[in-house]
């Protein structure tokens, strides 16, 4: 999925498939910067926790209080489900960006990117 390079009409797509869940302030401050710096992703974020299980559970309620606390300069939002996200995230890439953005297109590009 090639796009034209349009500053300042970026989004993220955080993706977070494996790993222990750390809590600690390093891991607090740095999802807070991502989050803050309206400069990196002034579209927003889509913020998808695919761990399963408790620790799943427990970095979702992680990842929705860093976002209420971070006060983005764009909206945030936390999930469980990459088509929810992908749904969420394509209408505000297409308002941004004047090109049609589909949800399909973004559950896509992440499934390749866990791919790699």
């Amino acid at each position: 999925m090639a796009r034209a390079h349009q500053p300042g009409k970026t989004a993220l797509l955080d993706l977070i498939v494996s790993g222990t869940p750390r809590f600690d302030d390093d891991a607090r401050k740095g999802i807070t910067k991502l989050i803050a710096d309206g400069a990196l992703n002034p579209v927003g974020g889509a913020h998808v926790m695919l761990i399963p299980g408790v620790a799943g559970s427990a970095v979702r309620a992680f990842m929705s209080t860093a976002l209420l606390l971070a006060r983005p300069a764009a909206p945030h939002k936390a999930f469980g489900e990459l088509p929810a996200a992908a749904a969420w995230l394509a209408p505000k890439l297409a308002s941004a960006t004047g090109e049609a953005w589909t949800a399909a297109e973004i559950v896509e590009a992440g499934k390749r990117a866990m791919e790699r």
